[in-house]
């Protein structure tokens, strides 16, 4: 592995030109607890192999700030997260994966739950956020093992007095982190999400609109070699039925497809490719950070598997690339027994659907 992966007309290209689609799988890496040391259990050499053996060709490789410093010394970096990450990387060029590195649970908290806004607010969480991917970059300069650097998960930010301002706060964090990434590194892709949501912080309410800005929350940043971010979860009452931290879907269960109410694959499309209009217009390519179905939809002949089928048929077709959430997790792992153990207990339907497409 001897190339760097790139953006070039609205495409992934490798380091001879042919086009090149990311086939991922997230190893969440325990990220969610803040953890302070690397979570060594998570996953070993043979989950790299496996991920080769079932097709993939990448992880989203998710990252916790506090893996690499600590809020009471910030900008001192800790040599345990160094050389487990240097372990990661060695580990999966042996397999042919490349990590996509997700800064997952930036500092000022965890995003996607609209919980961390400390981000949006302290001005000293983003300099931190910037210097750590600033010394990532560096000293991973050289390594086309990494695809690309993925900077923020789902970021929920600070309401402001208008959209506009709403949505630069996101738009000039992502610059300014490439432009700090770019003067030290100008080999590897960077990856920017589209804007998740905004929170009032007066209410505690957040709009999750995904399209507040008529660009699908999209926006571009000034840099040639960029992947632009979404993640698709729908239909939500199919893909997170039962979900015990959704209330409206305890004890919900649902089936895939169900024409009666619309949930097939013409509706799966469409969730997906009102996306493709911004790749489109802009000639950037799009990645799928996430995906996925909780394990209650895999049960009893639900169709978690033949949703599976479809979005991977979907992303294939329009040069998606993608990535499953998540290799290592109760409700949504490809091995479901929590993301601290060493896995044992293997989704079959949905390792045989991944199986099945990625071996076509």
């Amino acid at each position: 592995m001897q190339d760097f992966i790139r953006s070039e007309n609205g495409l992934l290209k490798d380091g001879s030109g042919n086009d090149f689609l990311i086939k991922g799988m997230a190893f969440g890496n325990n990220v969610w607890a803040n953890p302070a040391i690397p979570p060594k259990t998570h996953h070993t050499e043979e989950s790299y192999k496996e991920l080769n053996e079932i097709g993939f060709n990448s992880v989203r490789f998710y990252l916790n700030y506090g893996l690499f410093e600590s809020d009471d010394a910030p900008y001192k970096y800790k040599e345990t997260g160094w050389e487990w990450l240097d372990w990661n990387i060695q580990t999966a060029k042996k397999y042919n994966i490349r990590l996509v590195l997700n800064m997952h649970y930036p500092q000022g908290g965890f995003q996607s739950n609209g919980n961390g806004t400390a981000l949006w607010t302290d001005g000293e969480n983003q300099k931190r956020l910037t210097a750590l991917w600033t010394e990532i970059a560096k000293r991973y300069k050289d390594e086309p093992a990494i695809a690309a650097f993925d900077l923020v998960n789902e970021p929920v930010v600070a309401e402001k007095a208008t959209l506009e301002e709403t949505f630069a706060q996101w738009q000039n964090l992502a610059q300014d982190t490439a432009y700090s990434i770019r003067k030290v590194n100008t080999n590897h892709m960077i990856m920017v999400e589209r804007l998740n949501a905004y929170k009032n912080l007066e209410t505690g309410v957040s709009n999750w609109d995904n399209n507040m800005n008529g660009n699908m929350n999209f926006f571009l940043i000034d840099d040639k070699n960029v992947t632009y971010e979404f993640h698709v979860y729908d239909p939500f009452v199919f893909t997170h039925q039962n979900a015990n931290w959704v209330e409206s879907n305890r004890g919900v269960f649902s089936v895939y497809p169900d024409e009666a109410n619309g949930m097939n694959k013409e509706y799966l499309e469409k969730s997906f490719t009102k996306y493709l209009q911004f790749g489109r217009d802009n000639n950037v390519p799009l990645y799928l950070g996430e995906f996925g179905v909780i394990v209650y939809g895999f049960q009893e002949d639900r169709g978690g598997d033949r949703w599976i089928k479809d979005a991977l048929d979907i992303c294939i077709r329009h040069n998606i690339n993608f990535n499953y959430h998540t290799y290592h997790e109760t409700a949504f792992g490809l091995y479901m027994n929590g993301a601290h153990e060493y896995p044992d207990k293997l989704n079959k339907p949905l390792y045989n659907a991944f199986k099945e497409a990625l071996h076509k």
